[in-house]
This record gives C-alpha cells, sequence and structure tokens, in this order.
C-alpha cells in the first residue's frame, strides 16, 4: 500500500531575525505571518504503513528529548546541557536511520520531524528551539548526521575486536630484535579548517573567515552568525555549540546570543 503523506515544513527564523533562513525557500513557500516561520510544502511519496509508524515513533521520542533540551537550558551547567545534547543527539540519529530504511532523503526526515514537532507543541516551542544557540536548525542536524561517527558500534563494542586484531599484529612481531628509537617528529605549525564535503554556503563562508593566529583558531562574529552554525561548520555538529561557549566565557555572557565584532577561539578537536 503507497501512503501520499504532504508534510508542512515550518522553517526555524534565525533569532534576532524577521525571516526564515534562506536555505529552506522555495519557489512554492507560502508566507505565514507566524513571526518568520515560512511554510513550504514537502511531499513523501511511496512509503509503507509500518514505515510511517516507525517514523512516527522515532519522531515522537525525538520530540520528547528536544523538549528536554529546550526547556530548562538556562538553568542548567554546561557538562549537564552536553548530557542532554547527547540524548537528543542519538534520537536524531536513530529517527534518521529509520528515514534510511524508508528509503527518503534526509531533508524529508527534517521536515517529518518539524512537523510533529510542531503538532506535538506548536508555535510558541518553535520560537523557543529558534533561540537555542542562535537557533537550532532541523534540516542542519539531519544534514549533520552523515558527518558524526556511527556511535552505536561504540556502544556495542566489548573490547573482543579490538584485543583480536592485537593478537593478529603481534604474531609477526621478532620480540629478539631490539627496539630502535622513534625518529623525532617536527612539529608542524597548526592549519585553518577546511570545510566539510557537505558544508552549506553559509558554513563555508564562516570555515574560510577562520584565521590561525599563534596557533588558535579565531573567528570574528558578522551578522547571522550562531553558536550553532559555527560547531556544524567546523565540528559537523551543531549541537557541539557547548565546545565553542565553554572556550569563550571570557566574552560570552550567553550561548543564545553573540554581538557582533566579537572574536571567539574555537576549540580544535
Amino acid at each position: 500500500m503507497q501512503v501520499f503523506k504532504n508534510l508542512v515544513f515550518l522553517a526555524t527564523m534565525v533569532a534576532g531575525g524577521a525571516s526564515a533562513d534562506a536555505r529552506f525557500s522555495t519557489e512554492n513557500a507560502v508566507p505565514t505571518g507566524l513571526f518568520g516561520l515560512t511554510y513550504t510544502q514537502a511531499q513523501i511519496d511511496s512509503i509503507s504503513d509500518s514505515d510511517l509508524r516507525r517514523l512516527s515513533f522515532y519522531a515522537d521520542r525525538a520530540s520528547r528529548a528536544l523538549q528536554t533540551l529546550v526547556e530548562g537550558a538556562s538553568e542548567r551547567s554546561i557538562s549537564e546541557q552536553d548530557k542532554v545534547n547527547l540524548r537528543f543527539r542519538e534520537s536524531i540519529l536513530r529517527l534518521a536511520d529509520a528515514g534510511k530504511r524508508s528509503g527518503i532523503s534526509m531533508d524529508q526526515v527534517a521536515d517529518f520531524y518539524t512537523q510533529s514537532v510542531f503538532d506535538k507543541f506548536g508555535q510558541g516551542f518553535m520560537q523557543q528551539v529558534a533561540v537555542v544557540a542562535g537557533g537550532l536548525d532541523f534540516r542542519t542536524l539531519f544534514r549533520n548526521v552523515a558527518t558524526l561517527p556511527d556511535q552505536s558500534s561504540h556502544l556495542s563494542d566489548s573490547g573482543a575486536d579490538f584485543l583480536n586484531a592485537l593478537a593478529e599484529a603481534s604474531e609477526d612481531l621478532d620480540l629478539g630484535v631490539p627496539l630502535e628509537s622513534p625518529a623525532r617528529v617536527a612539529s608542524v605549525a597548526p592549519s585553518a579548517p577546511q570545510p566539510l564535503a557537505n558544508a552549506n554556503t553559509a558554513e563555508r563562508e564562516i570555515v574560510n573567515r577562520i584565521r590561525v593566529i599563534d596557533g588558535r583558531w579565531e573567528l570574528t562574529i558578522e551578522r547571522g552568525d550562531s553558536l550553532s552554525i559555527i560547531a556544524s561548520a567546523i565540528y559537523g555538529d551543531a549541537l557541539s555549540y557547548t565546545a565553542i561557549y565553554s572556550a569563550n566565557t571570557n566574552v560570552l555572557n550567553s550561548i543564545n546570543v553573540i554581538d557582533v565584532g566579537t572574536v571567539l577561539v574555537l576549540p580544535q578537536r
């Protein structure tokens, strides 16, 4: 059985801005008047009932994880927020995997999820999401999935694979031959980061603005920058915004707002 489901995508507005993110604009975009949110029609074709149930289940779990992330964020310590972000990231990975099994694109999964969040929590909550770290962008979060390591493999790894590989590598060692002193490795000056393969135009522009000064990565904030998009640009993970904030508490008073002209030092990971 084929199920044709029309979804409405609501692009979250950039904090402090009056219009939706241009990456989500289409020729068929319909203005809604909802504080800068823009509705865009998206269609998921030929999806089975079982796939739709699976998507809905994981979208609900990810929505609840997002609710926890957003509500009470201002009262949490950075370490506590990192734990909440980790749970949300894992829920996004599971929903993305359900989308892949259903044969739909990550943009379609993001649109499905956005509609699910809006249906569950409403417009006011979407506005709160648009403030966190300068705006959590759902399509960016799902695009980040391609750059994140496969976390499921570490969680189930007992260490046996590593020990077996170590034993195999040891078979050819001649223990009677003394080891040579390792050659001294010349120090290499740190280089600027390179744009990730799936970076969008805004992220590429951010990476290209980063300067290497005394071994540090520095970025001068311009209009439209946010901690979440900077984290996505250099780490491929928008939810790593806390790492940038923690390294710059001397110049930042809030995770959600950064002033134009502020110079940030970006952790090299």
